[in-house]
């Protein structure tokens, strides 16, 4: 998570907001702390994400 951490701090900068959703999405999945939800918890920062940006989400 260290790890995760700090490359979303370098990235956060450079990369548009929904790239960086797409990332950390990825990468909390691949890293797969979680015993329940672990499709819950990565989708919630990714649209937590967006929305810091400025991003609407829409649910189907």
């Amino acid at each position: 998570m260290e790890d995760f951490s700090a490359e979303f701090g370098k990235l956060k900068e450079t990369h548009r907001p929904v790239l960086l959703a797409a990332y950390a999405r990825l990468r909390l999945v691949q890293i797969h702390p979680f015993i329940d939800g672990n499709g819950r918890t990565p989708r919630f920062l990714m649209k937590l994400i967006l929305v810091d940006q400025g991003h609407q989400i829409i649910n189907f």
